[in-house]
């Protein structure tokens, strides 16, 4: 059997300012939320970070759950998510 010949659609879903940053939502393999969420060591806590730092471009750069943990305060942190859930639910409608 052939497998599948193609590669799946990770560009961006969205972005937005947040002060001088520009976030952005990106498109992730299954495969990475996979392996987030069979991680037995991580709280759901964590996996939740995990998934939403894989999901996200700072400047165009990927960051890791310990950028979101570090790097935002508690406002920004919860705008990010406001808008990571924005992005999907309106996916969701289509």
């Amino acid at each position: 059997m052939e497998s599948l010949n193609r590669k799946p659609d990770l560009s961006s879903k969205g972005s937005f300012k947040l002060g001088e940053d520009t976030i952005e939502i990106i498109n992730i393999k299954v495969r990475d939320i996979q392996r987030i969420t069979n991680n037995k060591s991580l709280s759901d806590f964590d996996k939740g970070i995990n998934i939403a730092a894989a999901k996200m471009l700072v400047n165009g750069k990927s960051i890791v759950a310990d950028d979101l943990l570090d790097k935002f305060n508690e406002y920004e942190l919860k705008k990010v998510f406001e808008f990571i859930e924005e992005v999907e639910g309106s996916e969701k409608n289509d």
